[in-house]
């Protein structure tokens, strides 16, 4: 029974035009004026129950609401208000039980079934939810919360091409939507569709740029895409806007492993944990992080059990797996990804996570000798690849380089007066020894490295916008002070330098195409080139699970040979126009014989010796990087697969 009058009506009628005009003390003292004459009133129970839930204060509100209900047990709105409490308390047994009145009381409403629909979701119960949520949308069909949600139900049963259209269905309902919008592209990323889902994700942010969630999944796309830099500025905001959310501490931690900042990784992992015990994403991201240390044992302890179990994620089995093979227990890390390899296993699997499937079996198998069956899942994983390389456009940039760095040019282009630390870059083709140089000469102590160094790619790219012509032509345009404010730019970037560094290593492997800028930016500069046997060069690419744009030739065998064939080309030419110091390090002679090859390089640089650069692997940068004592392993790993390599070795023929 409720108590009412009319001047409780007009009070009552007052207080809610107050609340929803955000002044909430003031409808609090109205409801209570409304209560205090007819305390019986459920209408103002529920009014001020949704006040004090929006100031926090939810136990009153939760008595509120149970004295409602109580009082009218068969008033639907005041069973749906008590179950959306109790589920935004975590109650969820009532909470179904409360939402489950609420709708046999009324079935009419599609606010009930979409709450319901909720909570079966984060329960986990997903045909339930379907049914829920389908319900909603019935009774609403432009609702754009009920078709999100449903959609994010479909997309956890990899029911991904419905999921779409009921997040498209949502956004054209509600443009603005930003959820929608963020959720559409989780799905996209999941497919592997990069470029679809960062578009996603921006639309997200310019309808909420405080989304949270929209951040960190663009920083997921731009670290996929190894765009560390724009990928970490991203997980730190959504760090920032959710300091609690513990997947975006693993997401963050991810990329800090990744530029080499560990301490920091560790502890972002330990954190998320911390929050949530059972995230997969961040023991995943520990146990990697522990693998590119050496730690193998380590990792293991905290993954092998998690990994065993039935249903275990796929990032744990497939890091899990490549811990195992560390250690050479090669059976039990076949035994371990055994699940996800099914047909049916395979279905629950993301495009990335397919892809590191195959790339992770493709080392298993050639741990156990089995060559053939390997370049097969190597072949698989790099046909899932969504970077593209184009040989006619790699070639057309080889010509116009030639021609616009020619002996003739060189001699007329202007030049920065270099007065800066010298910088020593570190080039040549991805896979041919540039990280084992880059950590032998960084455990000198008159070196640094820049640990994420931007890219001469992007120095041109610079020099063009500023010159509005095409890149390299743009170069002739130029006069001396458009070139120094370029460089001095890019010096600003790079890492504090100590009162003895001699040098700034920088390493980006395919920067090899831009030394004839070098030498007009940093005419004191020094170049290691690093060369490698090429057909190991050329398996190594093709072996590697990488989207990374740059090393997109290496997802076939005739991306890589056109790719080399350039490289040598470039190389030769480089070597015959630039006065640019040039030293060539031979990865077979450094595994070899490391003493003799290392001194002729200190020489080269004119750094004195230091015993502790043949144990480079021991400085505290290097141990956080995975730096472990040279191998010869992989030295003529390419004769195991002849016969597959023969068109790779028909191209780099003379």
């Amino acid at each position: 029974m409720t108590s009412k009058d009319a001047p409780s009506e007009a009070e009552l009628a007052n207080a809610t035009s107050l609340a929803s005009s955000g002044r909430h003390q003031e409808a609090r003292a109205a409801c209570l004026q409304v209560l205090r004459r007819a305390p019986l009133n459920g209408e103002a129970m529920l009014l001020l129950a949704r006040i004090e839930a929006e100031a926090g204060h939810l136990n009153i509100a939760e008595r509120m609401l149970r004295r409602a209900h109580s009082l009218e047990p068969t008033r639907a709105s005041h069973a749906h208000a008590l179950g959306q409490l109790l589920m935004q308390r975590g109650q969820h047994a009532e909470a179904l039980q409360m939402l489950s009145r609420a709708l046999e009381l009324d079935p009419e409403p599609a606010e009930p079934w979409l709450d319901r629909g909720r909570l079966h979701l984060e329960l986990a119960q997903l045909p339930q939810a379907e049914a829920d949520l389908r319900a909603a949308i019935a009774r609403a069909p432009n609702r754009p919360q009920a078709l999100d949600t449903l959609g994010v139900a479909l997309a956890q049963m990899h029911r991904s091409d419905e999921a779409v259209t009921c997040f498209e269905r949502a956004i054209r309902a509600q443009p603005d939507y930003a959820v929608a919008h963020d959720h559409l592209g989780e799905v996209h990323l999941a497919r592997g569709r990069i470029a679809q889902a960062m578009r996603c994700f921006e639309n997200a942010l310019n309808h909420d740029a405080g989304l949270a969630s929209a951040h960190d999944h663009l920083g997921v796309a731009l670290f996929a895409q190894a765009r560390v830099t724009e990928a970490l500025v991203h997980h730190t905001r959504a760090h920032e806007i959710s300091p609690e959310s513990p997947v975006i501490a693993a997401h963050r931690a991810q990329v800090l492993g990744s530029v080499g900042r560990c301490e920091e990784a560790e502890a972002g992992f330990r954190d998320a944990l911390a929050r949530a015990p059972g995230l997969a994403c961040a023991h995943a991201g520990l146990a990697t992080l522990m693998c590119a240390r050496g730690e193998y044992q380590s990792g293991l302890e905290l993954i092998e059990s998690p990994a065993a179990q039935a249903d275990a994620a796929p990032d744990l089995r497939l890091v899990c797996a490549r811990l195992l093979a560390r250690v050479y227990r090669v059976t039990e890390a076949f035994a371990v990804l055994e699940p996800i390899t099914s047909a049916r296993g395979r279905q629950a699997l993301t495009a990335t996570q397919l892809r590191a499937l195959e790339f992770t079996l493709g080392d298993l198998h050639d741990m156990d000798g089995r060559y053939e069956q390997a370049f097969a899942c190597y072949e698989r994983g790099n046909s899932m690849k969504t970077t593209t390389f184009d040989p006619g456009a790699m070639r057309a940039l080889v010509n116009s380089l030639v021609t616009t760095f020619s002996a003739a040019a060189m001699s007329t282009l202007p030049r920065v007066a270099e007065t800066a630390p010298e910088l020593l870059l570190i080039v040549g083709m991805p896979r041919s020894g540039t990280s084992l140089v880059e950590q032998i000469l960084a455990s000198h102590p008159h070196v640094i490295a820049a640990s994420t160094p931007a890219s001469l790619g992007s120095v041109a790219r610079s020099l063009a916008r500023r010159a509005q012509r095409a890149w390299p032509a743009c170069v002739n345009g130029l006069g001396a002070p458009a070139l120094e404010a370029v460089a001095s730019e890019y010096r600003a970037a790079l890492p504090p330098r100590a009162v003895e560094t001699r040098y700034v290593a920088h390493r980006v492997p395919g920067d090899f195409v831009h030394l004839g800028l070098v030498e007009l930016l940093f005419p004191r500069a020094r170049v290691v080139h690093c060369q490698r046997d090429e057909l190991d060069t050329g398996l190594s690419c093709f072996s590697e699970d990488t989207s990374d744009p740059a090393l997109a030739h290496g997802a076939s065998l005739r991306g890589i040979g056109e790719f080399t064939l350039a490289h040598r080309r470039l190389m030769a030419h480089w070597r015959a126009v630039l006065r640019v110091p040039i030293f060539e390090v031979s990865y077979d002679r450094l595994v070899a014989d490391p003493a003799s090859e290392v001194r002729a390089l200190k020489s080269f640089l004119g750094l004195p010796w230091q015993e502790d650069c043949l144990r480079f692997y021991e400085s505290i940068r290097n141990r956080n990087r995975g730096g472990r004592p040279i191998s010869s392993s992989s030295l003529g790993r390419h004769r195991h697969y002849a016969r597959e390599l023969e068109p790779l070795r028909e191209m780099l023929r003379d």
